[in-house]
């Protein structure tokens, strides 16, 4: 059964890949990640509410 899960997970990994990042939703908490700052940038928030997925927008 754990084949099965690791196959899906590839399968949807490829396909979120696939996807040109221009399709995605913009964010104006984008504008708050300053990269070039010698601090740390700390992104906080609830449960599931798209913080790794911003955090992986701005990279």
């Amino acid at each position: 059964m754990e084949n099965k899960f690791e196959q899906i997970i590839a399968e949807q990994r490829e396909e979120r890949d696939s996807l040109p990042i221009v399709d995605w939703c913009s964010r104006t908490d984008e504008s708050k990640i300053d990269l070039n700052s010698p601090f740390a940038q700390i992104v906080i928030g609830v449960r599931r509410s798209g913080k790794s997925t911003l955090c992986h927008k701005v990279l």
